[in-house]
């Protein structure tokens, strides 16, 4: 049965913006992981093959919030650590992109 089951998050447009992994499936549950993705809400969509789908009213949100960052200035020569409390940042280091901006320039660190 886990192989006739695809589970998406579907935008406004019912567009298909990410693929789940089926972990397992049983008759009232599905687990799927889900990589990291961009900041948005999403409708969940289940598809059985020849059978049909499944979106219902269920929705998934990613969130990836910043709480705090300290110092709030540092030298313009450059050095500065920065610490970056917030929530949902992957444990991947190079998958979290961090970027500095004024009103001229931005400036990925």
């Amino acid at each position: 049965m886990k192989d006739d089951i695809e589970v998406h998050l579907v935008d406004a447009d019912d567009n298909i913006v990410y693929n789940l992994i089926i972990q397992s499936v049983s008759d009232n549950q599905i687990l799927a992981t889900l990589s990291g993705g961009h900041v948005g809400n999403f409708t969940v969509k289940v598809v059985r093959d020849s059978v049909g789908y499944s979106s219902g009213t269920f929705n998934f949100s990613y969130e990836i919030r910043i709480n705090s960052i300290s110092p709030t200035q540092g030298s313009e020569f450059g050095g500065t650590l920065l610490t970056i409390d917030g929530v949902n940042f992957s444990e991947v280091e190079s998958d979290n992109n961090v970027f500095l901006a004024n009103d001229d320039d931005t400036y990925n660190v």
